[in-house]
């Protein structure tokens, strides 16, 4: 599930058109325009409700990590959801936590030269337990940090896995 702007045109109050995607193997399953990018979370429901999601596993990028719409693919549709979670979503109750990611083991870590770059990633996984979104099964932590003759770039992301599969 992804969104995208359409260059190269225009409608006639000048704005360009924004698309939001359903895509498996690079075939559009479903395709809906929005009045603009803040528009994709509102249509994620309607886009994938006559799609069978069954036992299929559903991605999707940070605009779309809403609780809500985690809850329906798992409640609704019987399907899996992987989705990134960044630090400005906040814990659905003061109780929650994100997991103790420093205390968990590094499982992979892996450090590329290509391109003019110098790339580090570092992968960490653990089991949550419905700990930050409905479902949510494992959390994995993904820190990279590529670096190139412009700019040092960091790169953070939790990611969540939610039925257990």
């Amino acid at each position: 599930m992804d969104g995208k702007t359409v260059r190269g045109t225009r409608r006639p109050d000048g704005t360009r058109p924004h698309l939001v995607a359903a895509v498996h193997a690079g075939v559009v399953l479903a395709q809906r325009q929005t009045t603009a990018k803040r528009g994709e979370t509102a249509c994620f429901t309607g886009l994938l409700e006559p799609l069978d999601l069954h036992g299929t596993v559903v991605t999707a990028d940070a605009l779309h990590t809403v609780r809500d719409h985690a809850a329906w693919l798992v409640d609704t549709k019987s399907a899996h959801y992987i989705v990134i979670v960044k630090s400005k979503i906040p814990a659905p109750s003061p109780a929650a936590q994100a997991p103790p990611v420093a205390r968990v083991q590094m499982g992979d870590r892996t450090r590329d030269r290509a391109h003019g770059r110098d790339e580090t990633r570092r992968l960490k996984v653990c089991t949550v337990n419905d700990l930050l979104f409905p479902h949510a099964a494992q959390a994995g932590l993904v820190n990279g940090a590529a670096c190139d003759h412009y700019r040092d770039r960091p790169d953070h992301a939790l990611q969540l896995l939610g039925p257990a599969m």
